[in-house]
């Protein structure tokens, strides 16, 4: 049985370190924002087993001139239950959230592993690839 349902921003730790912060400490696991009361985390479960999560924040990039901005971060699937539509349940959640809003913008840093996953969702790539120290390669995305 797959449910999605909000969590706190500590559940998301978990997850984070296992698969956004492989080899890292815990204390990169939190976000600035997290607790923010505009913040929505998300988790997926699977026979009541959490194994996937998103972050939705409500946080303008510079980079648009649109009023109305959310950024998906945090998005992650367990390494076994990965490349099985999980992703695409979390950001499709994430985006169902937001489009409650009127007239928004989502925008994120994909890792350049996730890219192509986010373009089959109808992101598009903005400007050139960046690097964020000890992560890696991203690009930034809009939809």
């Amino acid at each position: 049985m797959i449910k999605i349902i909000k969590i706190a921003a500590i559940a998301t730790h978990p997850i984070r370190i296992l698969v956004l912060r492989k080899g890292q400490t815990l204390d990169l696991c939190p976000f600035d924002g997290d607790d923010l009361p505009t913040t929505i985390h998300l988790g997926l479960y699977f026979n009541n087993n959490l194994i996937g999560i998103v972050s939705v924040f409500k946080v303008n990039n510079t980079c648009f001139e649109h009023n109305n901005q959310f950024q998906i971060r945090g998005m992650a699937v367990l390494d076994y239950f990965q490349n099985q539509g999980y992703g695409k349940l979390l950001i499709k959640a994430a985006e169902n959230i937001i489009y409650l809003s009127d007239n928004s913008l989502i925008w994120l840093n994909a890792r350049e592993v996730a890219f192509l996953f986010y373009e089959k969702l109808g992101y598009i790539k903005v400007g050139e690839p960046f690097l964020i120290e000890g992560i890696g390669t991203h690009h930034l995305m809009k939809k």
